[in-house]
Parts: structure tokens; C-alpha cells; sequence
């Protein structure tokens, strides 16, 4: 009878042991899922008649920044002459410039420091190269090879990243316009590109962006809430296999012991 009792309990807690194990490992990916949030980086040319543009999406731009820090990061790229350490900067002659490498280096940098697995990154600029070295030129494919080098990096990785062009007038202007080398030197699948005609059509681009940002955070949390369900349902079935396990075990030991009597 005591042998008996003895593997009856030896088997409960067997099934008790691998139900809190399969609850652990549950619990310990819905937390890895629900972390998971995204970087946002803004990439903004405040050089010449860029400027004009900036006051009028200021407010849009707000918003976005509300809607996007409610489940990512964000984080402002300002450059003219070269990349904005401050907020201080008030040489004139640092905004008649426009370093478009420059800014390409301070991109990937925040993507290749990102710790999170999806970015989007938003260039606002007329994309015409003008630095105070070269002046005026157009940035060339071949001189951008380091950059296009480390794209290629972070497609072939595990980061999710694309990168959305916006851009300003006079985007056709042949002195230093370099979106085209640019382009050349992104891969296809993270490159998008959007042609601010007005300040209100961009204002219309980030509202929309923002709108997309309400849906997709709808379906993350739809995903998330049918994932945890299925999990749920598994759990379920895991028990009642277990109680079924249990039941047959001492059932068949009560027969042993009976035929034995």
C-alpha cells in the first residue's frame, strides 16, 4: 500500500513540476513580448530655406513624438554645416550649409546603437549637398561605399529598419542633389520617399504617420491578446492531460493492487 501511495505521489509531482515549468516559460515570454517597443529617429536639415518648414510641421511633429513615446523611443538629428551637438548653435554661416554625409554618418550611428529590433528613421532635407570645404557639390555612389556597406549590414541582421525620405524643394535642383546617390546606396526594402509639395501636405504625412502608428499599435495589441489567449488554451489542455494522466495512473495501480489481493 505505502509503494503504492509513494509512486502516486512521486507522479503529482512530477505533473506539478512540469506545469509550473510550462507557466514559467509563459510568463517569461509574454514579458519579452510586451518590452519590445521601437526607436524612432528624425533626421531634420535646418540649413537655409529648410528652416521655413520647421515651424509649421513643429506642431505635427509634436504629435507624432506624443503618439510614438507611447510604446517607442525618439530621438532628433539636426544638421546644417554638420550634425547639432546643442540647441545653442547661432553662427550664420553654419546654416548655409548642408553636409548630407554628415547626417548619413549620424544615422547609422543611432541605428547601429539602437537596442531595440525595429527602426524608422525620417530625413527632412532638399537632400543638396553644401558643405564649407567642397561648397555646393553633389555627394557621389562611390564615396558613400562605407555607408552603403553598413545598410547591407543591418539588412543582412536582425534589426527591422526603414528609412523614410522627405523632400523638401527644390528636390530637382542639379546643385549638389544628391537623394539619387543616396537612394543608390540603401537597399530597396528599407528605402521610402515622400514629396513635400507644401508645408501641409507634410503636415498631412506625419498625420497620417501618426494615424498608421494608432493601427499598428491596435494590431500589436490584438496580436499580443490572441497570442496570450493561445497560450492560455494551451495551458488549459496541458492540465486536463495531466489530471487525465493522473486519474489513469491510479486507476491502473488500484487494478494492480486488486488483482493482487
Amino acid at each position: 500500500m505505502s509503494k503504492t501511495i509513494n509512486i502516486i505521489r512521486f507522479f503529482i509531482i512530477a505533473c506539478v513540476v512540469v506545469f509550473c515549468s510550462v507557466l514559467k516559460i509563459n510568463a517569461q515570454t509574454d514579458c519579452q513580448r510586451q518590452k519590445e517597443t521601437v526607436d524612432y529617429v528624425w533626421a531634420v536639415d535646418v540649413s537655409g530655406g529648410s528652416n521655413i518648414y520647421l515651424t509649421d510641421v513643429q506642431q505635427a511633429i509634436d504629435s507624432f513624438y506624443v503618439k510614438a513615446s507611447q510604446y517607442g523611443n525618439l530621438s532628433v538629428i539636426r544638421y546644417a554645416s554638420s550634425v547639432m551637438c546643442d540647441s545653442t548653435v547661432t553662427d550664420d554661416e553654419f546654416y548655409k550649409h548642408s553636409d548630407q554625409r554628415a547626417m548619413l554618418d549620424a544615422v547609422c550611428k543611432a541605428i547601429e546603437n539602437s537596442k531595440k529590433k525595429v527602426v524608422r528613421v525620417f530625413i527632412l532635407s532638399d537632400f543638396c549637398n553644401d558643405t564649407p570645404q567642397n561648397g555646393a557639390t553633389r555627394l557621389l555612389t562611390d564615396s558613400l561605399l562605407t555607408i552603403r556597406q553598413k545598410f547591407m549590414t543591418m539588412k543582412s541582421g536582425d534589426k527591422n529598419v526603414k528609412l523614410i525620405m522627405l523632400i523638401l524643394p527644390p528636390s530637382t535642383s542639379p546643385v549638389g542633389y544628391s537623394l539619387d546617390s543616396i537612394k543608390a546606396i540603401i537597399p530597396d526594402d528599407m528605402y521610402q520617399q515622400f514629396t513635400v509639395n507644401s508645408s501641409d501636405s507634410l503636415q498631412s504625412f506625419i498625420v497620417r504617420e501618426t494615424d498608421s502608428l494608432d493601427y499598428q499599435l491596435n494590431c500589436v495589441e490584438e496580436d499580443n491578446k490572441s497570442w496570450i489567449e493561445s497560450k492560455t488554451g494551451c495551458v488549459v489542455l496541458i492540465s486536463i492531460f495531466l489530471i487525465i494522466a493522473i486519474v489513469v495512473v491510479c486507476y491502473v495501480l488500484y487494478m494492480k493492487k486488486r488483482k493482487a489481493a
